[in-house]
């Protein structure tokens, strides 16, 4: 994860529904906090050298009033 953009690996989750704008990804830290990012372009790649088929998504974090 970085700013503004999240890796999320899909080569060993073929029954992954695909990501699309708008969604809501919840990522939870070792901590217990929640953050919550809206998907603004979830730019997938298939196969790609060294990284197989993940996507690569631009998100924006959700403030807690958006919440």
């Amino acid at each position: 994860m970085q700013t503004g953009e999240i890796y999320i690996d899909v080569k060993n989750n073929k029954n992954m529904p695909p990501i699309e704008a708008g969604d809501i990804i919840e990522h939870k830290q070792s901590n217990d906090v929640v953050e919550l990012y809206e998907v603004l372009d979830p730019r997938y790649f298939d196969d790609e050298i060294d990284f197989g088929k993940h996507y690569q998504c631009a998100v924006r974090k959700l403030s807690a009033i958006e919440r």
